[in-house]
């Protein structure tokens, strides 16, 4: 399990280095970094090629996307490690503020009509763009 003190470890400048989310194949911790403020750091296993060749492509289909789509974190830093035995691919990306769309849907309370508008025009603009680049969305 990577701790906040392998985050510090593996990336010297990170500083407030605090968990945010752990799944199957991913590790996210926000931090500090004085090259880029405020970011989130994820940690994607890859124990296989098909896991590395998936994270790279990650990287790849945010950059062709990022600058058409703003409400998608730029990416500012991406590499290879390996901690307590299991190769990881670790990308830091622009940290945004603010509730993430499940917090939205499991607080219960329904979005007035401006913001349902806007989170479904986003949601639109965004595949649309994906659609034109010839990429598709895992989540």
């Amino acid at each position: 399990m990577i701790t906040e003190a392998d985050v510090q470890q593996i990336i010297t400048d990170a500083q407030n280095v605090k968990s945010l989310s752990r799944g199957g194949q991913k590790v996210v911790f926000s931090a500090d970094r004085a090259a880029f403020g405020s970011v989130v750091i994820k940690f994607m296993i890859t124990d296989n090629p098909t896991k590395a060749s998936r994270a790279e492509r990650e990287v790849l289909a945010i950059n062709q996307i990022v600058d058409k789509c703003p409400n998608i974190p730029k990416i500012l830093e991406h590499s290879q490690c390996t901690l307590h035995g299991d190769n990881y691919f670790v990308i830091t990306e622009q940290k945004i503020d603010g509730d993430t769309l499940e917090q939205i849907i499991n607080s219960g309370t329904a979005l007035d009509l401006k913001s349902g508008v806007s989170l479904l025009e986003t949601l639109l603009t965004c595949g649309s763009i994906l659609e034109e680049k010839h990429l598709v969305h895992r989540d």
